[in-house]
């Protein structure tokens, strides 16, 4: 048997697609058998696949053309456990950034709008004086909030964005503990069912509503 690292082939032609795209559609060449993907390559015009081929179809190779490359079995295993993590790094990405709901309101937490929950706590943080402030919560969604509610965003966004790291520490020590080979693959299947099924139930912070400043 042989790990190997390859690309799709035409599936009239055989003609990889890393010299020419597939004009009767990809498939997998013939002898190997995939075992996964790097994600972030799928949009490429030849994505990197991951299989081995069996000691039955090692006879339709007598070398191995330039598309395919073999691989020893611990870089095959280690590429496989850093695409697990960087599928849960994305997962975290996406839930991170897509917003916290807080006293039914959407609140973005993109880069930015943390940065800018951040300042806004920080600056009710530092003058106890200030009873309410103004809050751009999505683009073009202005309100005017209490001191208690503008508070209780900044701990919602925080908590949120903890949680989403928490959760992808979590999995990455699960991936690194994991004992796998070519005979265990079902081992991975939770890490992959949990970064699939990922989402968050944020609870809403007490304080008053949120309005519209008259």
């Amino acid at each position: 048997m042989k790990y190997v690292q390859f690309t799709y082939v035409d599936v009239q032609t055989g003609v990889p697609v890393s010299e020419t795209p597939a004009a009767n559609g990809p498939t997998i060449p013939e002898g190997i058998i995939p075992t996964f993907d790097l994600q972030n390559t799928r949009s490429q015009q030849a994505p990197i696949v991951f299989g081995f081929i069996p000691d039955e179809a090692e006879e339709l190779f007598d070398t191995l053309p330039e598309f395919i490359r073999e691989v020893d079995e611990d870089s095959f295993f280690s590429a496989f456990k850093e695409e697990l993590k960087e599928r849960a790094r994305t997962k975290r990405i996406q839930m991170e950034q897509g917003g916290v709901m807080v006293n039914d309101s959407v609140i973005g937490t993109t880069i930015e709008d943390q940065n800018r929950v951040t300042g806004m706590a920080t600056t009710l943080m530092i003058d106890p004086d200030m009873e309410s402030i103004d809050f751009e919560y999505s683009p073009g969604q202005w309100i005017n909030i209490s001191r208690e509610v503008g508070l209780a965003i900044g701990v919602a966004v925080a908590r949120h964005v903890q949680h989403c790291f928490s959760w992808c520490r979590n999995v990455h020590e699960q991936i690194d503990s994991m004992e796998i080979d070519i005979n265990s693959l079902e081992n991975a299947m939770p890490i992959l069912e949990a970064i699939n099924s990922f989402g968050l139930t944020d609870s809403t912070p007490e304080g008053e509503e949120p309005t519209d400043e008259e």
